[in-house]
């Protein structure tokens, strides 16, 4: 048998110094009937640069964009009851600390609000609205703009915490949209003010119920 070609193996005369299919050179001939293959890689190197693959989504750290565990989304890590919790966001408020600071901590749309929380952010909101009322009802200019002013940052407060009650009810804040629709608000209306909500955890936060206190 006649001698091969090193680099793709093709059969070459003894006396040639080329390879006539891939143009090797052949300075050293292969001995008659010695079949010479290209060496593959050394198992004694050791692994070859490239060669290690990367990390996989489920082997990231708790820091990483990527495998984190069902229930932890946007990075969040788990937490007691007034911080955040393995399904998101829960507004916690210390019990001690101050009415304003508490309304101020709702101007989110994380985590959940249930019933209870709902009714008393609800009942404030309808006293500071009869407040805005008076003012814009006022024969003065300057108490009239103050009004307007409160009025419409009670509506954002508003909106933030019918979103969050909507996240309770495994709902989104788009659902709020049904109360534009006759007779269909009657029925989302009832729902957002007396159905309790989701039992446990849901994609949008902990249970409100697991933590203490009326805020």
């Amino acid at each position: 048998m006649g001698a091969f070609c090193p680099q793709c193996g093709k059969p070459v005369g003894p006396k040639d110094q080329f390879c006539s299919n891939c143009g090797a050179p052949l300075e050293s001939a292969p001995a008659q009937g010695e079949r010479t293959v290209p060496p593959g890689p050394d198992p004694q190197a050791g692994p070859q640069p490239g060669s290690q693959p990367g990390p996989q989504p489920w082997q990231a750290g708790p820091s990483g964009s990527q495998g984190q565990p069902f229930g932890q989304p946007f990075g969040q890590s788990g937490g007691g009851a007034a911080g955040p919790g393995p399904m998101g966001i829960v507004p916690g408020i210390d019990p001690d600390a101050s009415l304003l600071d508490k309304i101020k901590a709702d101007f989110t749309t994380q985590g959940r609000l249930n019933r209870k929380r709902f009714w008393i952010r609800s009942l404030i909101g309808g006293s500071v609205s009869l407040v805005a009322d008076s003012l814009v009802a006022s024969r003065s200019d300057a108490l009239s703009v103050i009004g307007i002013v409160l009025y419409v940052a009670l509506c954002i407060y508003n909106l933030f915490v019918e979103i969050r009650r909507c996240h309770d009810l495994d709902k989104s804040g788009w659902y709020l949209l049904w109360l534009l629709v006759p007779f269909v608000n009657i029925y989302v209306g009832i729902r957002i003010f007396f159905v309790s909500g989701t039992a446990g955890p849901n994609r949008f936060g902990d249970d409100p119920l697991q933590r203490d206190g009326l805020w």
